[in-house]
């Protein structure tokens, strides 16, 4: 007897779980006593269970609300009823993928200690550097992450690497306070499947850095106009409290000066006054 070939009619072999599949098992066009058609899955004692039609000299089965144990590869054989009972060679084996992605995970992290954990989640002193990382576990290779900022148009998508992706932002600004959330993006026998937003992860942005802080981050003549203006604050502070103190010693001369005068004058009198 012949083979029969096993195609599939449905769009593609990468299903979501509750999506349906449609097999379609053909005979050989010389068979005309009735055919009875089983279809297999690989490794299972069990036929495939569905609603089956003739169409032409074939049969098309539907699967409906399909799950992860339906993943796997199928053939079909087909049986003729007559006076001796035949049947055919397995047909050709298709497989079928049920793409069920978990949500990734995000994290923020920082190369500086700008970093503290608040109620709503991580808080961010201003100007500090910033890592936010979307992973996910191995289910697929490849694919790319995206990286939502809700309430906004900004996305930033990168490629996988090693089931991960992470978005650098050189230096935090009060503009990127907000939430934000990881989707993973993969192609599985060329339908394109997204999986489930991970958890949101607020950030809040706080304050500024302190001169310290963000010395590591200022050039060398940035840094030397720094002290040179607080050199001339300081000298020009010196300057100041030294005109005070060339001001105070001036009126205490004059103290001194206006003193012995009056002490004369005083002794003049009283010596006029004896002579009287």
């Amino acid at each position: 007897m012949h083979r029969p070939t096993l195609s599939l009619s449905s769009s593609y072999s990468a299903l979501l779980p509750g999506d349906e599949v449609r097999f379609r098992c053909a005979s050989p066009a010389d068979v005309c006593a009735p055919v009875e058609v089983r279809f297999n899955k690989l490794g299972s004692g069990s036929p495939l269970v569905g609603t089956s039609e003739s169409v032409g000299s074939g049969v098309v089965l539907a699967v409906n609300n399909v799950d992860a144990k339906h993943q796997g590869s199928y053939t079909c054989q087909y049986t003729v009823q007559g006076n001796v009972t035949l049947r055919s060679p397995p047909s050709n084996s298709i497989a079928i993928y049920i793409v069920d992605l978990l949500p990734p995970r995000i994290f923020l992290s920082s190369p500086t200690e700008g970093v503290t954990w608040g109620p709503q989640g991580p808080e961010l002193t201003r100007g500090h550097s910033f890592t936010i990382t979307c992973s996910t576990q191995p289910q697929y290779p490849g694919g790319s992450f995206h990286l939502y900022f809700m309430g906004s148009n900004v996305t930033e998508s990168q490629a996988a690497v090693n089931h991960s992706a992470s978005f650098l932002f050189s230096s935090a600004e009060h503009s990127h306070q907000g939430n934000y959330s990881c989707v993973y993006e993969t192609t599985v026998s060329t339908r394109s499947f997204s999986s489930p937003a991970s958890t949101v992860l607020h950030l809040t942005v706080t304050g500024t850095m302190n001169t310290y802080q963000a010395r590591g981050n200022v050039s060398e003549e940035e840094e030397e106009q720094v002290y040179a203006n607080v050199e001339s604050f300081h000298t020009k502070d010196d300057k100041e409290k030294e005109e005070e103190e060339d001001d105070s010693g001036s009126e205490a001369d004059y103290e001194n000066c206006s003193q012995p005068l009056e002490t004369e004058y005083q002794v003049e009198d009283e010596e006029d006054i004896y002579l009287n």
